[in-house]
């Protein structure tokens, strides 16, 4: 982190993140995939596959902005006195 510019540590952070919590969506889909499976197979049901890609894409993009939120307030200030203090 010394070093860097404040633009370059926010987008090495966020490559860092991100793919954990592409990771975890694609993860939990398959959960939930795995779950609903009986109800998949079942004759006369009908799922709502619009409203769980909308839910998943609300997920993703508020899981993205709470990530850029975090990385925004861990980067600010001065990393030496933090790194001094280890």
């Amino acid at each position: 982190a010394v070093g860097l510019r404040r633009r370059s540590l926010t987008l090495l952070l966020l490559a860092e993140h991100l793919p954990l919590l592409a990771a975890g969506l694609i993860c939990g889909t398959a959960a939930a995939f795995a779950a609903s499976l009986p109800a998949l197979v079942s004759p006369g049901r009908d799922l709502p596959f619009v409203f769980m890609a909308v839910i998943l894409g609300v997920i993703a993009v508020s899981g993205t902005i709470w990530t850029y939120i975090a990385v925004k307030l861990a980067s600010r200030g001065d990393p030496l006195p933090a790194l001094r203090k280890e």
